[in-house]
């Protein structure tokens, strides 16, 4: 597949890298991954469109608007013990972290950097999406709009 990529990179002394590039395409490999057990997605997926990539590496952010092309199969694994919902409120305390609690000291959390992922994506027939549902499989093609965020914090 190709891509035209055009944009800037800039660093200081070689650290601190920053990008700013675009890609356009009239079809495109975006996902070629096969299943794992941890996978909360996964599959190969082509689309036609434009992608931005910019930000510090250490806080990338991908924004992609596309249609899907011919070839995309795009799969979602759902198990029982899992439920879809924000956890965000959840945090597991480090041993250093309980150590500090345990003595009374104040615990600052810094910010997690990383990859963000936004997708808007115009789905069309030649997609298919798969939910495997503990082992039962719904599978569907259709035309529709489909955003998906991802980042490195869980969001899904």
């Amino acid at each position: 597949t190709t891509g035209v990529l055009d944009g800037t990179i800039s660093h200081r002394n070689f650290s601190n890298w920053i990008l700013g590039l675009n890609i356009s395409t009239d079809r495109l490999l975006v996902l070629n991954t096969e299943f794992d057990d941890e996978a909360l997605y996964y599959g190969t997926a082509f689309i036609n469109g434009n992608a931005s990539l910019y930000g510090p590496t250490s806080e990338l952010v991908i924004d992609v608007m596309g249609a899907t092309e011919r070839g995309t199969v795009f799969k979602i694994p759902i198990r029982d013990s899992e439920s879809i919902g924000d956890n965000s409120f959840i945090h597991f305390l480090s041993p250093e972290e309980k150590s500090a609690r345990l003595e009374g000291q104040e615990i600052e959390f810094q910010d997690v950097k990383g990859l963000e992922l936004n997708f808007d994506l115009d789905v069309t027939n030649d997609a298919l999406v798969e939910l495997d549902i503990d082992g039962s499989i719904l599978r569907g093609r259709g035309a529709g709009t489909l955003l998906i965020e991802i980042n490195t914090l869980g969001k899904f």
